[in-house]
């Protein structure tokens, strides 16, 4: 809580005299007497002690006689462990008492300090019981001081120890808690990006599987997640974690794949400077669908980047939107024609042309795409044509004859040559 928020609540309760006694008296002490605040009071209240009284029938708080007492009724409606504080009221001494009872004569008391801290405030711790109401007594010992005393209400986290954390039972859901009084126990681990901390504890076991995200997005910036698995806090394994506030994102949120009937253990770190409560909520990671279909007289496949479609046998897939929780989530697709096909084109949703691969943003909540392959025209197989002239048969070989030398004969025997030549010729 600023001190300029501080300053703004006295500057306003300065501006309404009335007031500053209106709680006086035993009787006037109910808070919220509509019920629409209840247990999620935690609102710091101002009182000036020096314009109150002490009433007939009201105790001495913290063993002091006081006088200058204000009453403040709180009904809580669960079990949770509570502090109280008064602080700041300048030149007094302060205490403070906590009671249950309905009448200022018949009060019970439950806490009260009348020692101020070193920080000049009297501080008390109880354990609230749920549907109780409880009154608290601000006074001062002696001197009630010249300006206005604050009351301080915080709530211990019931899930502040590991053995006690909350249990998620479905998501998504949210769950709201004030971390500013939760501590680190006793073999806690370091949890990344904060050590340990003011950690509160929940606990999920998935009834299905899925994609998870844990998230309190622009709450507590300077939160942290984590999400573990394991029985106890000395066999934690860690899973995933990230920052709890800022804007949401794969960037600083833990998102992680999440296991049917596996329990997961989930922390989360808020810092002591705060004094509301904190929403953490748990939720699925969002996803859209696409779907993709193949036409024409061809075969082939696609397949997705991200993996999740591969067609052939997963044609249907959903995909997580990301990086930023807010953006659609982009998908290539890629066509590979089979043998003997070739990829014609795109159609559909977010996919045309005839590229093989195909960028895409799926902006619906469902989205179809269909790719074409055509069969490629068979091919005759012949003989090769050869460019040789064609292999005359070889002619038979007769065998050679001889003919004897001619000699140079007379003519008486011109006869016998004529015979001899008809010979050769043959």
């Amino acid at each position: 809580m600023t001190r300029t928020f501080i300053v703004a609540v006295l500057l306003a309760l300065l501006a309404l005299p009335a007031s500053a006694s209106a709680y006086d008296n035993f009787a006037d002490s109910v808070a919220h007497p509509d019920g629409t605040r209840g247990k999620d009071w935690a609102e710091p209240f101002a009182a000036k002690l020096s314009s109150a009284t002490k009433e007939v029938g009201e105790p001495d708080h913290a063993g002091y006689p006081g006088g200058h007492s204000h009453w403040i009724s709180w009904r809580m409606y669960e079990a949770v462990e509570v502090q109280a504080s008064v602080c700041e009221a300048s030149e007094s001494d302060l205490l403070i008492a906590v009671y249950t009872g309905d009448a200022v004569g018949g009060l019970t008391e439950v806490a009260s300090e009348s020692e101020e801290t070193g920080s000049g405030c009297a501080v008390v711790e109880f354990s609230a019981k749920a549907d109780t109401t409880y009154r608290i007594a601000i006074d001062a010992k002696s001197s009630p001081g010249t300006g206005y005393a604050v009351l301080w209400m915080k709530s211990y986290a019931p899930n502040d120890d590991f053995a006690d954390a909350t249990v998620v039972s479905e998501i998504p859901s949210t769950m709201h808690v004030d971390p500013q009084l939760a501590t680190s126990e006793a073999g806690e681990p370091d949890h990344p990006g904060n050590g340990a901390g003011n950690s509160v504890w929940y606990r999920w076991t998935p009834a299905k599987s899925g994609f998870a995200r844990i998230y309190n997005c622009d709450y507590w910036s300077g939160s942290r997640i984590a999400v573990y698995t394991g029985s106890s806090l000395g066999s934690l394994n860690l899973v995933t974690s990230g920052k709890g506030g800022g804007p949401c994102s794969e960037a600083i949120e833990p998102r992680f794949q999440a296991k049917q009937g596996t329990t997961y253990s989930i922390v989360v770190e808020g810092y002591a400077g705060k004094t509301w409560k904190m929403p953490t909520s748990f939720g699925w990671v969002p996803q859209r669908l696409l779907t993709v279909s193949k036409g024409g007289s061809g075969s082939g496949t696609v397949v997705s980047d991200p993996v999740g479609i591969e067609c052939g046998g997963i044609c249907e897939a959903g995909f997580y939107w990301g990086p930023n929780i807010y953006d659609a989530p982009a998908v290539t697709l890629t066509a590979i024609p089979g043998d003997g096909s070739a990829f014609v084109g795109w159609s559909g949703a977010g996919c045309s042309g005839a590229a093989p691969t195909c960028e895409m943003t799926l902006e619906g909540s469902e989205t179809a795409v269909e790719a074409e392959f055509k069969a490629l025209p068979l091919l005759l197989v012949t003989p090769p044509v050869s460019t040789s002239p064609p292999h005359a048969s070889p002619k038979p070989k007769h065998p050679k004859r001889k003919c004897a030398k001619r000699k140079k004969k007379s003519k008486k025997g011109a006869k016998a040559k004529a015979s001899k030549r008809r010979a050769c010729k043959r």
